[in-house]
């Protein structure tokens, strides 16, 4: 049942009040910390005894007028260099010291702490602004950076700017960007102007689109439309004043003697005539096996070169040969190359012939004609049999044919052929 208890009012003397563990429900003033205490048996310094017989120590906390708590029974006070004193004991004053400034404000940049415990905050930049527009809310103001191409603006607030392209680097030195473009890359931003595939310029600043209705548009960054009408790209074509054509789009000069030139806007053509080269050169024979030698008594040649046809003339006379073995003879170091039917894809067919106008051999052929092969500088014989009709027989002419022993061997002739260009081969192996 309920019941009073009168206060226990011995004196005991303790150094400390607080170490001291009374009996169960004992009270007893603490002098030293000027508290009430009563015991629960267990605790040293038993417990405070709040004021207002323990039901009233409840505080009601707020932040700026604001309540945060209304039965808070105690408070914690957090940070650093936050310190709280009693000040008064016999007032229940509390003494609370929070350093001045904002320290402890922990400043990031990007995710990256700065500044784990920063005092203050100075916001510098030209145009950066810090702006109190509450109690304790602070806006920043950072104006948009202009960015410009050749002082046209592409955009006022960009989020990011980008450096693209091979070796363009970019580097922050106290907030100033420095944006490297190398050599190599400036180089690779020149115009190469071509006309037909033939290079006019390869390192052009500028392009000036000229003529009559001819116009130039940019219809999307990097790329450049140019427009010439079909009408002003005509051209009539006279001889002497006298029109040999409807209006033309193009003109082909042909021929090996006919040249064109074109110079800011006109075309210089150039007519030569034909060409005439005379000459002498060394007719030989040699065997197609490569193998035995001659002796001559005569080996004269002239020629004479007009455009691509060849004329040769010549006398061979030989007094003696060192064949040993079977070989077809032939005729060699013709003064140009014959043109090659198969451009040098296979064995090329005859592009000439040799007519001798006299000979004199061992064996006494009816006919001796010659092809020349084209490609080479060489001209194979053949010696036509005494037989006529479908029994007539035609061959490589051999070394049997050359066996005239009371006298020497002689040939007087033309050939003529198509060369395939004036610079003479070295001597190549047998075919």
């Amino acid at each position: 049942m309920p019941f009073t208890q009168d206060l226990f009012t011995g004196r005991r003397n303790y150094g400390d009040g607080s170490s001291r563990i009374g009996q169960l429900d004992r009270i007893w003033y603490d002098k030293v910390t000027h508290t009430l205490r009563i015991g629960d048996g267990s605790t040293p310094g038993g417990l405070i005894i709040l004021g207002g017989g323990g039901g009233s120590g409840i505080i009601m906390v707020k932040d700026e007028s604001l309540i945060l708590t209304a039965v808070a029974s105690s408070l914690n006070f957090m940070g650093a260099g936050v310190t709280a004193t009693v000040g008064n004991p016999l007032t229940g004053d509390v003494d609370v010291t929070i350093p001045g400034g904002i320290a402890g404000i922990a400043v990031s940049d990007e995710g990256s702490i700065i500044a784990a415990t920063a005092n203050s905050m100075n916001f510098v930049g030209a145009g950066v602004t810090g702006v109190l527009v509450s109690a304790g809310v602070v806006h920043i103001r950072v104006p948009g950076i202009e960015i410009r191409d050749e002082n046209s603006v592409l955009t006022s607030h960009p989020n990011m700017i980008n450096f693209v392209g091979a070796g363009v680097t970019a580097s922050l030195s106290s907030n100033d960007i420095t944006v490297t473009i190398p050599a190599a890359a400036a180089a690779s931003n020149t115009v190469i102007v071509k006309d037909e595939g033939t290079t006019l310029s390869s390192a052009v600043s500028t392009l000036n689109f000229v003529g009559a209705g001819v116009t130039a548009t940019v219809p999307t960054p990097g790329l450049i439309e140019v427009t010439i009408p079909g009408a002003g790209n005509t051209i009539v074509v006279k001889d002497e004043g006298l029109s040999l054509s409807l209006p033309v789009t193009a003109i082909n000069f042909i021929g090996d003697t006919v040249s064109a030139v074109y110079n800011a806007g006109v075309a210089d053509v150039t007519v030569t005539g034909i060409a005439q080269q005379l000459g002498t050169w060394t007719p030989a024979l040699k065997t197609n096996t490569g193998f035995g030698s001659f002796t001559y008594t005569k080996q004269e040649g002239r020629y004479v070169k007009t455009g691509k046809h060849v004329t040769c003339y010549f006398t061979i006379q030989v007094s003696a040969h060192t064949i040993a073995i079977p070989s077809s003879i032939q005729l060699i170091d013709l003064p140009f190359t014959a043109f090659d039917t198969t451009a040098g894809a296979g064995v090329s067919q005859h592009i000439g012939n040799l007519v001798l106008d006299y000979f004199e051999f061992g064996l006494t052929p009816t006919h001796v004609s010659g092809k020349v092969l084209g490609g080479t500088t060489k001209v194979n014989l053949y010696w036509h049999g005494l037989s006529s009709g479908p029994s007539a027989s035609i061959a490589l002419l051999n070394e049997t044919n050359l066996t005239f022993p009371d006298q020497d061997y002689v040939m007087i002739g033309t050939i003529t052929y198509i060369a395939a260009d004036p610079t003479p081969p070295a001597d190549e192996p047998p075919r």
